[in-house]
């Protein structure tokens, strides 16, 4: 296989017009001539950004992650990947199959995404992280910085502004051909989530899920559904 082939944009559409882009520099590891993945999350958003990345025709699942078996269809994943190990740790992921994956997709809860990414990007390899980037603004200064030191491709999976619409709209304001805007009007439709208190009384923690593995390095505090 040529490494032009390579070079292909993972182009997804649907439902959540999800967007992936694939490092024009990168060199696969496989034999095959495959990019090789492993994904941290592949639960909720993570089994969609798990399965689109996975339809590219020169992607080859390697890694699957999720704190929680059950929630995270590791079994299901299993099946439908052959050459796939799975892990509960990310961090023992990442050391087990670090001369073996070019690619790390997190889709992880908010407060993972920052260390994760980091060690994903200590490795060398090329990271597709969810929104939000990090909690603190330092710590997207800090991913920036180290990819653009190491030569890392990097993308965020904001889904909505990677369509066609939105970057043409970029095109045409950095271009001056919508002239000087005056004035922006922004709106949210987005309905779905919950929006009241915190949930405060402890609940029973799910056998499949190991809690502390979910936490990271946010502080303790007890499960609660």
């Amino acid at each position: 296989m040529k490494n032009t082939s390579r070079r292909d944009f993972i182009k997804t559409s649907g439902a959540v017009s999800s967007f992936f882009i694939l490092p024009s520099g990168l060199r696969a590891n496989s034999p095959n001539g495959k990019i090789c993945t492993a994904h941290i999350g592949t639960g909720g958003k993570g089994r969609v950004d798990t399965a689109y990345l996975a339809k590219h025709k020169h992607v080859e699942v390697l890694g699957l992650c999720d704190v929680d078996y059950k929630h995270g269809k590791i079994d299901t994943w299993s099946k439908q990947f052959k050459s796939a190990t799975a892990y509960q740790d990310y961090r023992e992921m990442l050391a087990e199959l670090d001369d073996k994956i070019d690619v790390v997709s997190i889709s992880t809860p908010d407060h993972t995404h920052y260390p994760a990414t980091m060690a994903a990007m200590e490795l060398g390899k090329h990271v597709y992280t969810q929104k939000p980037l990090t909690h603190k603004l330092s710590e997207a200064r800090h991913l920036a910085k180290f990819a653009k030191e190491k030569g890392l491709t990097t993308q965020m999976g904001i889904q909505n502004q990677s369509r066609e619409a939105y970057r043409l709209t970029r095109h045409h304001l950095r271009n001056g051909i919508l002239g000087k805007i005056s004035k922006v009007y922004v709106w949210s439709f987005k309905t779905w989530g919950y929006d009241g208190e915190p949930f405060k009384e402890k609940s029973e923690k799910p056998d499949s899920l190991d809690w502390n593995l979910w936490l990271g390095t946010a502080p303790f505090h007890d499960y609660v559904s």
